[in-house]
């Protein structure tokens, strides 16, 4: 036992701190500490009973798996919260797995030493039941809520790289769209100034802890340290010398304390170089890296990212790579991630000069400070999908649903498409206003029109070819790809070899758009690499667990499939009206009744609507909100009516904008 963990070291600890002179001799050479580097295992489900372990410094997390082997997180443990006693005074297996959830020392007491200090100092005993009787609780109640915190780490390998302002503005929007407790912490050689300061309005005069200077396991209390910003935000300015005396281990030491105070501590962390900056990067559950947008930036933060994967510091999808636009060497966005060899996160648009301060307080509307707010939404937990359904010129009521979101300025971070949802979609996130789409409806000037998308073939897998639906599309979105939108889409199509739905989220939205309209027995079915897609809307007509299962937590849905009580209604007013023309208008009498006769189009895509409304009512169940708008007195073929289906979309989203309100 090394000098620095003697017996004082246990009197900074609650379980220990109230116990006699003689009860520390007692405690004398029957203890170790002992680290555990993240993700250690300190013990496995099922093991026996062996020591009595207290949080030093760092994190252990608390689990059990479920039935697809996925984590659930009973508790999070921090320093001064001890653990393993279920088992070690009842003397059963392990029912939780323990791990270190960040670099991590424990006091650990072996069973056998355990069993004399308990007999021979009875406070622990005492102590030790209050803990076992809620323990036990939580084990019933294993899917409680746990508070825990996320450290995020943000890190670029450049020095214009833009990170300290991302960090501030991050944090900021993470404050405001969660409400949750936030720390930054800015970590700085010494002799540079920190940002943060400025950033935050808090002036040049500001209190930092010199690491170098720290005692390791004193029990000290940063909290003097800590400033505070606007929005409630605090920070903490750390200097490190640089020269190897600093461990990452200090930090966590410091940061052991507040963990059960705060929901996010976001790092700031220098340029990767030395082996103190290696240790604290290693304790965060995700990292932003931040690269400019050259060649040379690009190529340097994708090699960066294989070598965290490599040694498995991060896994890939804990790693976000962020593209910050200084305004040159922009390459298209394939061709950075065929430079980063993976995918981009998030790209933040260029800003004009000068760069500082809040950009998403002083101007919330600019592209930087909305890409921030929904990497900040995601971030936090409250991402807001919009689920399009299919319905071809019903899907056009889509159009009064976006013009209301767009004028309440409700945040979508994610959509997602079948169909007739899926050009609305596309056509909305690559930059088109909802009036801008209803403009391109307009080409549709009235009930012949809808013929100018269809060009008849013999009908070996379709009647239509599906080439003048495809010219439309060309026209109107170019050569656009799914990297060229301004939020996550999602567009469905159904794989019918092998019988499953087919999220499209990479190469052409024209090809994605056309696999997706493919209604079968209507369209000529997509072929892609040897597959036969056809229509979204065959497996998700509202694609609201598309969304789901992307990590969205609050989910907009608009069914624009008419219900069968909708079209039973529908069927007969339109009947009466016939009878009531009979006489007094014969012709128009003549052309209500074409309306309501069957062809070969009307009876496919009636028998595809009809299978298709139950399967969205299932899926609507799934969203917070459902828009329904009324479409009696509707075709599916008017695509000449943009105005009035748009008119009716908007008209039930107003009736539903509390709701809206309050989910987001």
């Amino acid at each position: 036992m090394t000098p620095e963990f003697g017996i004082e070291i246990l009197r900074s600890l609650p379980f220990f701190a109230g116990f006699s002179p003689e009860e520390y001799r007692m405690l004398e050479g029957k203890y170790d500490i002992v680290a555990y580097p993240k993700g250690a295992i300190i013990y496995n489900y099922g093991d026996p009973p062996g020591a009595f372990y207290c949080v030093l410094s760092g994190r252990v997390a608390a689990y059990l798996r479920d039935d697809h082997g996925r984590n659930l997180f009973i508790d999070y443990l921090h320093r001064g919260q001890y653990f393993g006693i279920i088992s070690l005074l009842t003397g059963e297996s392990h029912s939780v797995t323990a791990e270190a959830f960040n670099d991590s020392r424990l006091v650990i007491i072996k069973r056998e030493n355990f069993d004399v200090l308990l007999e021979r100092i009875p406070r622990m005993g005492l102590d030790l039941s209050r803990t076992l009787s809620r323990r036990l609780r939580s084990r019933e109640t294993a899917r409680k809520k746990v508070f825990e915190t996320e450290i995020i780490a943000v890190m670029g390998l450049s020095p214009n790289s833009g990170k300290t302002f991302y960090t501030a503005n991050l944090a900021f929007s993470l404050r405001r769209e969660t409400l949750k407790n936030i720390l930054v912490v800015e970590v700085r050689q010494k002799n540079k100034l920190h940002a943060m300061p400025a950033i935050f309005g808090t002036g040049s005069c500001y209190p930092d802890l010199d690491l170098s200077d720290y005692r390791q396991y004193r029990g000290f209390d940063v909290s003097p340290m800590i400033m505070k910003g606007r929005e409630g935000l605090d920070f903490l300015c750390l200097n490190y010398s640089g020269t190897g005396d600093e461990s990452a281990a200090t930090v966590v030491d410091i940061l052991s304390s507040l963990f059960s105070k705060y929901h996010y501590i976001i790092i700031d962390l220098p340029p990767f170089g030395d082996e103190f900056v290696s240790g604290l990067l290693r304790q965060a559950q995700t990292l932003h890296l931040i690269s400019g947008p050259s060649s040379a930036e690009l190529r340097k933060t994708g090699n960066f990212s294989d070598k965290l994967e490599k040694e498995k510091s991060f896994s890939g999808e804990n790693i976000k790579l962020i593209v910050n636009d200084y305004g040159y060497a922009r390459l298209r966005p394939e061709e950075r991630a065929g430079v980063l060899n993976r995918s981009v996160f998030a790209t933040l648009p260029v800003i004009g000069p000068p760069a500082e301060g809040l950009e998403t307080e002083k101007n919330p509307a600019t592209g930087y400070s909305l890409a921030v707010r929904r990497i900040a939404r995601e971030s936090g937990g409250c991402t807001t999908g919009l689920a399009l359904g299919v319905g071809f010129a019903y899907g056009l009521c889509h159009l009064g649903v976006l013009k209301v979101l767009e004028e309440e300025k409700v945040p979508i971070d994610v959509i997602s498409g079948s169909s007739m949802g899926g050009v609305i979609a596309s056509l909305w996130v690559t930059g088109k206003s909802s009036g801008e789409i209803l403009e391109i409806a307009g080409e549709f000037k009235d009930y012949t029109c809808a013929w100018k998308l269809i060009d008849l073939t013999f009908p070996w897998t379709g009647f239509i070819k599906g080439n003048k639906l495809y010219r439309f599309l060309k026209r109107h979105l170019g050569n656009k790809t799914f990297r060229d939108v301004k939020l996550p889409l999602k567009i469905v199509a159904s794989d019918i070899r092998r019988k499953e739905a087919r999220v499209l989220e990479s190469g052409s939205l024209v090809d994605a758009i056309m696999t997706s309209c493919s209604m079968p027995g209507i369209f000529r079915p997509f072929i892609s690499g040897g597959d036969i897609l056809l229509d979204g809307g065959i497996a998700h007509p509202l694609p609201v667990e598309v969304l789901v299962q992307s990590g969205a937590r609050r989910i907009i849905a608009v069914n624009v499939t008419p219900s069968k009580e909708r079209l039973s209604k529908g069927l007969e007013r339109a009947q009466e009206e016939i009878s009531q023309e009979q006489s007094r208008h014969p012709a128009l009498a003549r052309f209500l009744k074409s309306r309501l006769s069957l062809n070969i189009l009307d009876l496919i895509f009636s028998s595809v609507e009809y299978m298709q409304s139950e399967l969205a009512r299932k899926e609507a169940a799934l969203a917070d909100v459902v828009i329904n708008p009324d479409t009696s007195g509707l075709f599916w073929l008017d695509l000449h009516r943009a105005a009035e289906f748009s008119l009716r979309g908007e008209k039930e989203t107003r009736l539903h904008l509390q709701q809206i309100r309050e989910l987001v």
